[in-house]
């Protein structure tokens, strides 16, 4: 897809995925790798122009994600930031069965909710109610609830502690780092945007990027499958999941786990 391409409406453009963004001839080299914790990213491109290309297509393709249902910013309770003291009497009413009073669920096919991001978590639970992401549990839980509850719950679970897991297989892990941090795209390119220049150009476009640090791998492999399969909707996700292998997927759940 040319980069000219890239007025289209949203409908034309939901599903894309980052490589049919780019514009052709544009070739991006991988993250430098010289700090063995790659913690210190630095993005380089062959000729000048490429980052501008890169943070235009990745920055349209997360505002539309911004913008589908769910989103922070269209939903009735608009930008505000929920009651973290309401959220927590929310919270135990009608969450602590399975994140529990710190939102840091044991069981490894349930997410941790401590200390993600707000905006995010009220974005999920939005669309459990709306039904654009479709659950019977979750849906039953959330319908009661109104903008503001789920505001509040959501500030409620940001302001908590998480306790990362410790990754079972380092070798895996390993793998999983490069990945994270090296992959076409690379993973932290949204989740960890804040570190990478041609993200802060696009302001708080990846604000519905969830934290992945610590989640439970069992849980973020059941995601990255559901995504790749396309049984969990994401126009940016279902083409990252669905392009790495099986293998790969298992290798960056397994790093994440034990990322504090």
């Amino acid at each position: 897809m040319k980069i000219g391409a890239l007025e289209r409406n949203e409908a034309e453009v939901r599903g894309i995925g980052f490589r049919d963004l780019f514009p052709a001839g544009i070739h991006l080299r991988v993250y430098d790798l010289e700090n063995s914790a790659m913690r210190n990213l630095r993005p380089s491109v062959l000729f000048a122009g490429s980052t501008v290309a890169l943070a235009a297509a990745v920055g349209l393709a997360i505002a539309q994600m911004n913008g589908s249902p769910g989103g922070w910013s269209n939903s009735a309770n608009g930008g505000e930031a929920g009651d973290p003291r309401h959220g927590k009497a929310g919270a135990a009413a009608h969450c602590a069965t399975c994140p529990g009073d710190t939102g840091n669920d044991t069981n490894p096919l349930y997410p941790k909710l401590a200390g993600q991001k707000a905006a995010y978590l009220y974005a999920q639970l939005w669309a459990f109610k709306q039904g654009s992401r479709p659950s019977a549990v979750m849906g039953s839980i959330v319908k009661p609830l109104s903008d503001s509850d789920l505001a509040d719950v959501s500030a409620f679970y940001a302001d908590q502690t998480m306790h990362p897991d410790k990754a079972a297989d380092r070798a895996l892990a390993s793998e999983g780092e490069q990945i994270y941090y090296a992959g076409r795209p690379s993973c932290a390119m949204c989740h960890e945007g804040g570190g990478m220049p041609m993200m802060s150009m696009m302001g708080g476009g990846v604000q519905n990027a969830p934290r992945l640090n610590g989640q439970h791998a069992a849980y973020v492999l059941q995601q990255l499958d559901a995504y790749a399969t396309g049984q969990r909707q994401g126009s940016v996700m279902n083409r990252v999941a669905e392009s790495l292998s099986e293998q790969e997927r298992k290798a960056v759940a397994e790093y994440l786990a034990g990322r504090p």
